[in-house]
């Protein structure tokens, strides 16, 4: 990573914190209620606002797809299940608190100094 990612990086830790660090995250017991009420067979997740990078298969022809490659947690985007037959979407999260690299740790690790 390049000093410029690493202060991207840091700046985006820092709104992020400054936010309260609570980041959404994928909901799967709410997703699971949801595709049991509506009889899903074929569902995918992602986060929206940025689909084509996050989206993922995780119900195919009704069976669980366990090494989907969802990417499902964000600050900013909600975390969505959409059936893939009727294209009905439905926004499936909760907050946790953030489990990521914070400016602090970053800042230490490339030898600056956190100013506050």
């Amino acid at each position: 990573m390049t000093e410029i990612d690493y202060l991207e990086l840091t700046t985006l830790c820092l709104e992020n914190e400054k936010e309260g660090s609570q980041i959404m995250v994928f909901d799967w017991l709410r997703a699971s209620e949801i595709i049991i009420k509506h009889h899903i067979t074929n569902a995918e997740a992602f986060i929206r606002d940025d689909e084509s990078r996050t989206a993922g298969r995780i119900i195919n022809d009704g069976k669980l797809v366990a090494d989907h490659e969802a990417i499902l947690e964000s600050y900013t985007s909600i975390p969505t299940l959409r059936d893939m037959d009727t294209m009905e979407e439905w926004e499936c999260y909760k907050y946790r608190p953030a489990t990521n690299w914070t400016a602090a740790s970053i800042i230490k690790l490339t030898g600056g100094e956190l100013v506050e």
